[in-house]
């Protein structure tokens, strides 16, 4: 009865809750071979209710309280607990309505961990740990410097990318000597790109959706840009989120996020070559699920690029449809990284060109 049950959760989270809460990534993961999808959907959910508790405005020791239930429940498959606990998460404010279906029903997530197996879930849940270590630390939140927002985005993202190159060896789709090479660390957070290719593709997604996501966070009295840089151009967060931003502020509103994109950037090539180095074949996996694993993550990154350099331009801070793809550029992007896959080309090649 339980895995009927486990079933029904699975279906819920994919069909219900992820085009609800994120529509690209779910886009996105549907490239996936189906064990590695299925184990992404559940992650998804799982980290982004962990997220919404830390952009919550609950007390600190309240909110890592609830964090760390919620990963203890996840990683005992506790069902019943995390019914319980589902009716406090449901009490938070969200930014989205997903979000808040999301949390209404976050034992159907437990539930449908179980459809993974043990190996999987386990390291789902030690994802969540880490960004839990993160995430309830004020430090961590003080974002004041390029530099601190590196060390935000490690916990917030950096971390699934190690889950997700776990995943693959669990799964058998790249062994553990080329998990050794592409994720040489699981436990570092140097802030500085193209020393954990790994770490370096999640921290690149996450690092475009914060500089796209300004006007957003800001409604939410989240501030993700770097304090420092917005003084040092005498600008403050209010500014920035006035739609009539103009003149010479406008022009220094520009050039910070023109600094940050180029710093997002340095992160892009070594996210690339994490992608390429899986390999087109492995024992025992058709290439057809190879290929598909190059088409899903390689999206993901060619997105971020095409989304930074979109939103590189004053319009930015005064036109809202100028801040994400239209569904025309999104599946552009999408048919470029498949066509790029399928003649068992390079996504470094295609991120290189989308970068220019």
């Amino acid at each position: 009865m339980l895995k009927v049950y486990s079933n029904r959760d699975l279906d819920y989270v994919d069909k219900v809750l992820m085009p609800k809460i994120s529509r690209t990534f779910y886009l996105t993961l549907q490239s996936l071979p189906e064990d590695l999808r299925r184990d992404c959907l559940v992650a998804y959910a799982f980290c982004r209710a962990i997220d919404n508790q830390e952009d919550s405005r609950l007390k600190m020791k309240e909110k890592i309280d609830l964090m760390n239930e919620t990963v203890s429940t996840f990683s005992n498959g506790d069902v019943k607990s995390a019914r319980k606990l589902q009716r406090r998460l449901g009490a938070i404010g969200q930014k989205k309505e997903g979000y808040l279906q999301l949390m209404k029903n976050y034992s159907r997530v437990v539930g449908a961990s179980q459809v993974l197996g043990k190996n999987v879930t386990s390291i789902i849940a030690e994802c969540g740990r880490q960004m839990i270590d993160g995430l309830s630390n004020p430090e961590i939140q003080r974002i004041e410097t390029l530099d601190d927002h590196h060390r935000y985005c490690h916990y917030a993202a950096g971390v699934v990318g190690y889950f997700i190159t776990k995943d693959l060896v669990v799964r058998g789709y790249i062994s553990s000597k080329l998990a050794k090479k592409i994720m040489p660390s699981t436990h570092d957070n140097n802030p500085f790109s193209g020393v954990n290719p790994a770490h370096d593709f999640a921290v690149a997604l996450q690092l475009a959706n914060n500089i796209r996501d300004y006007h957003d966070d800001y409604k939410n009295s989240i501030f993700r840009w770097p304090s420092d840089l917005l003084a040092n151009n005498g600008l403050n967060y209010e500014e920035l989120a006035n739609p009539r931003l103009s003149g010479r502020k406008l022009e220094k509103a520009v050039c910070v996020l023109t600094e940050q994109i180029e710093d997002a950037q340095k992160f892009f090539p070594a996210a690339a070559k994490w992608i390429d180095r899986i390999p087109y074949e492995a024992r025992g996996k058709p290439k057809s699920a190879l290929k598909g694993i190059k088409k899903s993550w390689g999206s993901a990154l060619a997105l971020s690029v095409a989304t930074l350099t979109k939103i590189n331009s004053s319009e930015f801070f005064t036109d809202p449809t100028s801040r994400k793809l239209s569904k025309e550029e999104l599946y552009e992007v999408v048919g470029a990284v498949s066509k790029t896959v399928n003649s068992e080309g390079k996504i470094e090649s295609l991120v290189d060109l989308l970068l220019r």
